[in-house]
């Protein structure tokens, strides 16, 4: 057994020392001519055939990848990827990566628009505006020094260019060769370049830091390419065409580093080449041997691989996995057996050479581990047992398993002779049963906060448990509460950053749709990447009907029983806030009037009431009444009357104090409870509220309220006497008033009644005159009957 063992240990070395050796770079998907995608997407360029010459020349494979420059050099920065196609050297960059020799040289230019002429030096740059790509050496080299009023960052040359033949920057920064291929190709016709390079720039390979040997590979193959004239041959083909002064030619700056790096990469390879002979035949020699000794113990291995298919057909349809151990005459346990299950469960092969000396100990985690010996050890006395524990397979995967063991005895006695014993993989078990109790968990706690829900009589409160229980229970990251409020969504709560999704979410509608139509909207992260720049997230938005929507953002799809539980939140969040809703709108209906929406009687004698204590004291009673409603009401109609008591009713409002409570006491009456108010503060509020009076306008009558005062000093006092003090005071004014204001009115009335019509105006004068000049008092004019009967003579049409 050890000897197959050696065996399929050399075969493997065999294997790995001549197996096919594959590397993946990366590159810029729009930097030709040195690497780009063509029109079916395939990688085309300088960089690439030269990549593709060495990987010939040095038998190996290369997988290359097109991407945006930034993603690519980090990819290259992280480990992703093992080199690049192609970037220029500095000493900044050489601490991050390695550089090959280079492969072409470049001269960094100054291309400038032919309305504003060439540019000599970075100097001549200060104040324009400059652009570059994003991530390349240019930008690099502009950050470091004072180059340009403004910097533009493009992801690709050609866009820069672009820009500069339409005036749209002053200057771009790039290599010649590379510009004036771009310029050839676009029919750009509008841009000059400086005569004289303004940076000479090394063309390299780059590979992750310390990969000495992809690096070695790369510089030995620039010299073969070179010495067999390939280089030449790719050079001619992409920049053969360009004119460029054949002293800064990159072809005759490449052969100054390649020849010499030729020469000596030729003698490497030949002494290699004699070592790989030599190791060949070594392999094959003792390859040979190895194969001789595999058909001595053919035989044995054919009896032995019938014991084993009889035991592994049956374990491969048992998941469970079966051990018997035996314990040794000197106390150390030894294992004799082990099904197939012990793979799938583990992760360690039946059939690795590490396996016979890999103790299930080693396995088993190692906060478990003392569990796990209890329970053996209980075992070995005589005990059957049962326990659950944590492995870590190979993989480094973490498993839950449930291992039975029982006592195995000798046959001539009672002595334990080894342990037999089942496990069993219940990772999944585990994670269901851990779900459920985290679903559960969740219900219950959704439970309380709809409890808290039921009982509150805020909206905020509603509002402000949807949030904690989005954070606290569901487990949202990032999320958002939208109210529809005067027909405006407005943003109550946000966590996280959403801004960028949010802006899309208000844009597009889908916010307003989701609470008119009530439906749960799911938009994944394919179809966001559409219309938000590198979004990875995910949109659930539950609408609560008419009121708003919550919106959850998440890395990847909410589960539906994820989804459920916030609808049922949601639901609740609902019926909670049109509760309150209507609770408000009954006790508003209860305790308002709903003319002028003042409070109303009731509420005003539960007020009195509750303020009709010592403190409070003295507390003055003001009574107002609007003189004239009931002719406002029979000249100008009732609308005009409601008018006048909403416009009396606003302006009285506006005169007291937030602590005092003014009410609708009957048709045309209102009443004022001012607490802590003595009669002289309140005669002062009234003397107040008559100037406002009189200032107002647009009605055809002048506003005239009566006013009486009623004040109660002591809380033992009975206030309905406060009450009907003010009431006589106010009627009393009334009376005073009413001489005055029958005059005016019949004055008003006459007068806007006349101008309905000459005839009625002829009319109404003789009859003045002819009860005017009657003998009695009682016709006199300003009598009370004189005015009445004018008035009549008015109505009379």
């Amino acid at each position: 057994m050890r000897r197959s063992l050696s065996t399929v240990f050399f075969i493997l070395l065999f294997l790995t020392l001549f197996a096919e050796v594959r590397y993946r770079f990366g590159g810029d998907t729009d930097y030709p001519p040195f690497e780009y995608a063509d029109d079916r997407g395939a990688p085309v360029g300088f960089n690439i055939d030269v990549l593709r010459a060495i990987s010939s020349a040095l038998d190996f494979d290369v997988e290359i990848e097109l991407r945006v420059w930034t993603s690519a050099r980090a990819a290259l920065e992280d480990g992703k990827i093992d080199g690049l196609l192609g970037m220029c050297y500095s000493e900044e960059r050489d601490i991050l990566v390695d550089f090959s020799n280079p492969h072409i040289i470049l001269h960094g230019s100054i291309f400038s628009n032919r309305k504003t002429g060439r540019y000599s030096s970075l100097n001549d740059l200060r104040e324009l505006r400059v652009a570059v790509q994003k991530g390349d050496l240019m930008d690099e080299l502009v950050s470091s020094e004072v180059v340009g009023s403004e910097i533009v960052r493009v992801e690709y040359p050609e866009i820069a260019l672009r820009m500069l033949n339409e005036g749209q920057v002053d200057a771009v920064l790039l290599g010649k060769i590379q510009g004036l291929y771009l310029i050839k190709e676009l029919s750009l016709e509008n841009i000059l370049v400086s005569e004289d390079p303004f940076v000479r720039l090394e063309y390299c390979f780059a590979v992750k830091e310390g990969d000495v040997e992809l690096l070695s590979l790369l510089n030995e193959g620039l010299a073969i390419i070179s010495s067999t004239g390939e280089y030449r041959q790719i050079y001619n083909k992409w920049f053969g065409t360009i004119d460029a002064n054949a002293s800064n030619s990159p072809w005759h700056s490449f052969l100054l580093f390649a020849l010499p790096a030729a020469l000596i990469m030729l003698l490497v390879l030949g002494g290699k080449y004699l070592w790989n002979r030599t190791l060949r035949k070594e392999v094959r020699e003792k390859t040979a041997f190895l194969s001789a000794k595999l058909a001595e113990e053919k035989s044995v291995e054919t009896q032995l691989s019938l014991s084993v298919q009889r035991y592994k057909s049956m374990s491969e349809t048992i998941s469970d996995y079966y051990y018997e151990i035996d314990f040794s005459n000197d106390g150390e346990d030894h294992e004799v057996w082990r099904s197939g299950a012990f793979e799938r469960i583990s992760g360690h092969s039946l059939d690795s050479p590490d396996l016979q000396g890999l103790d299930w100990e080693s396995v088993i985690h190692p906060e478990d581990l003392d569990c796990y010996k209890g329970h053996f050890e209980s075992v070995r006395s005589g005990n059957e047992e049962r326990i659950e524990y944590r492995i870590v397979r190979k993989d480094g995967a973490l498993r839950w398993v449930s291992e039975y063991s029982k006592p195995s005895y000798s046959k001539d006695s009672s002595r334990v002779r080894g342990i037999r014993g089942a496990v069993r993989d219940i990772t999944d078990e585990k994670l269901v049963k851990d779900e459920l109790e985290r679903t559960k968990e969740k219900v219950s706690k959704l439970h309380d906060i709809a409890l808290k829900m039921e009982k509150s009589n805020e909206e905020d409160t509603i509002f402000h448990s949807i949030i904690d229980a989005s954070a606290n229970i569901l487990g949202m990251e990032m999320f958002g509460l939208y109210l529809l409020y005067n027909q405006e969504i407005v943003t109550l709560e946000t966590k996280g950053e959403v801004a960028s999704m949010q802006g899309y979410l208000f844009r597009s509608g889908i916010l307003r749709d989701s609470i008119e139509n009530g439906n749960t909207t799911f938009i994944s992260n394919s179809s966001l990447c559409k219309v938000i720049t590198d979004c990875e997230q995910s949109i659930l938005a539950v609408p609560m009907k008419s009121i708003g929507v919550l919106v959850s953002y998440h890395d990847s799809p909410m589960k539906q029983e994820e989804v459920k539980l916030v609808e049922i939140l949601m639901a609740h969040a609902v019926e909670a806030i049109y509760r309150i809703r209507s609770d408000k709108e009954i006790h508003y209906v209860t305790f308002h009037d709903p003319l002028t929406s003042l409070y109303n009687r009731s509420f005003f004698e539960e007020e009195v009431e509750r303020l009709n204590v010592q403190r409070q004291m003295p507390i003055s009673i003001v009574m107002g009444d609007v003189n004239g409603l009931k002719i406002v009401n029979d000249a100008f109609g009732h609308l005009e009357g409601d008018r006048l008591l909403k416009t009396v009713a606003d302006c009285l409002k506006s005169s007291i104090r937030s602590d005092d409570i003014i009410a609708r006491w009957g048709g045309d009456e209102f009443i004022m409870l001012l607490p802590q108010t003595d009669t002289q503060s309140a005669e002062s509020l009234v003397g107040r509220i008559r100037k406002a009076l009189n200032r107002i306008t647009g009605f055809s009558l002048p506003i005239s309220v009566s006013f009486g005062i009623g004040t109660k000093s002591d809380a033992d006092q009975d206030f309905r006497e406060a009450i009907i003090s003010a009431e006589e005071r106010m009627y009393r004014d009334k009376l005073l008033n009413n001489i005055s204001m029958r005059s005016r009115t019949v004055k008003v009335l006459e007068k806007s009644l006349l101008n309905k019509s000459y005839e009625t105006e002829e009319h109404t004068e003789r009859l003045s005159a002819g009860i005017s000049g009657s003998s009695s008092d009682c016709l006199k004019p300003n009598s009370i009957i004189f005015c009445s009967l004018v008035l009549c003579t008015i109505l009379e049409r």
